[in-house]
């Protein structure tokens, strides 16, 4: 499939949708590059191999992010045109990008790690905090478990909590 450039000047658009299984979707024009050929409020067909990210990673859109693209004509193909070197306004980031970001800057800090700030290390180790949830009930002892079993009708079955009752909140 050959692509041909049309415009010079960059457009903008809005993610109308992206499906990430198949990795193509349709950006609407918010903006033109002033040659005319592509009105606002019409569609653009994108393939995520046109989505530019800085790092390699994951490349997806995310429906209702506003992005800035080139456009090309494209010979013998679905579409007469799709949109290329597409990238976050201003040449900024990404959505892919921005949350593949957080995804890493949070497993860092699970693992014990604080990001990128290395001056700011003082040889404390990340220590995780347990809580108990409002669900989990207090331990009991072999004694307290076994006198509430015989008090219940004598049978030797375990007894378990059920939800619902009086107890539940």
């Amino acid at each position: 499939m050959a692509t041909t450039a049309v415009s010079g000047q960059k457009m903008a658009g809005c993610v109308k949708w992206f499906n990430m299984k198949t990795g193509f979707g349709f950006l609407t024009v918010v903006r033109g590059g002033g040659s005319g050929e592509l009105k606002v409020g019409s569609e653009v067909f994108v393939h995520h191999s046109n989505v530019k990210v800085q790092e390699e990673q994951y490349r997806f859109l995310v429906q209702g992010e506003y992005v800035e693209f080139d456009v090309s004509n494209v010979a013998n193909g679905q579409h007469s045109c799709q949109a290329t070197n597409v990238t976050g306004m201003f040449g900024g980031k990404l959505m892919c990008e921005t949350r593949n970001d957080a995804r890493q800057s949070s497993s860092s800090q699970q693992q014990g790690g604080r990001g990128n700030d290395e001056e700011e290390s003082d040889g404390d180790a990340y220590v995780p905090v347990l809580r108990r949830t409002a669900s989990s009930a207090a331990p009991t002892t072999s004694a307290q478990s076994s006198s509430s079993f015989r008090s219940r009708g004598g049978d030797d079955a375990p007894r378990t909590r059920g939800r619902g009752g009086a107890g539940h909140r």
